[in-house]
């Protein structure tokens, strides 16, 4: 009778009778189970390595919600108080703040004598400047006077055109040196003593151009001179 191959009772009979026969005994004698055989246990998994710590470590830390004071920046730079005076810079300071610096600076002798060179140059500027104007006015006045001698000459009088025209070139040219000549050398003369004053550490003193920065600095010397004024004459 053969077995019933859909009952497992039957399929387990037949595989019995079959590994019992003599063809089977020779068969499984001459050739032996290799390694590439199924067994009859199910190969076991590799068990997965733990990670590596360092980089587990690192996830660890990047999956973390950050501490609160984690994200407040910080400085290496140590907070200074507000500077003193003295470390203040000298430019732009007030007048009240540079009122203690002119008395000092009025007691140096040194210092007075520089005050003294400063004045010197600007009085000859002005000099040099007041006689070349008047060189000005003197040549059309000459000019002038020549031509009221000839029109005496012949009897009449300067007329009204020729005077005219010598009194708009007097003009003319007294409005090109005030602009070309001496506006320019006044301009330099400011530039240089702001610069030697901020030198000698005077409140206030830079090269500037803005109006109200030089309207300070004229307040300022104008308390340095009434205080130092008897020492410059």
């Amino acid at each position: 009778m053969n077995p019933n191959l859909t009952d497992p009772t039957g399929v387990q009979a037949l595989l019995d009778q079959i590994r019992s026969s003599s063809a089977w005994q020779q068969l499984s004698a001459s050739h032996p189970p290799s390694a590439s055989e199924p067994t009859e246990h199910p190969p076991q998994l590799a068990k997965p390595e733990p990670p590596n710590s360092s980089v587990a470590t690192l996830l660890s830390q990047l999956q973390s919600p950050p501490h609160s004071q984690s994200s407040k920046p910080t400085s290496s730079f140590p907070q200074r108080d507000a500077p003193s005076l003295s470390e203040k810079d000298l430019r732009f300071v007030d007048l009240d703040d540079a009122m203690p610096i002119l008395l000092r600076l009025s007691r140096e002798p040194s210092f007075i004598d520089e005050i003294k060179k400063i004045k010197q140059d600007q009085d000859a500027l002005e000099r040099q400047l007041w006689e070349e104007r008047r060189n000005i006015h003197r040549k059309y006045e000459d000019k002038l006077k020549a031509a009221q001698t000839k029109a005496n000459i012949i009897g009449v009088n300067v007329s009204k055109h020729e005077s005219d025209m010598i009194v708009d070139a007097h003009k003319k040219e007294i409005r090109k040196f005030d602009t070309n000549r001496a506006l320019s050398a006044w301009d330099s003369l400011v530039s240089q003593q702001q610069l030697k004053l901020q030198k000698l550490k005077v409140p206030t003193m830079h090269i500037t151009t803005e109006s109200p920065a030089r309207e300070l600095q004229q307040r300022v010397l104008q308390v340095l001179i009434s205080i130092i004024g008897p020492s410059i004459k």
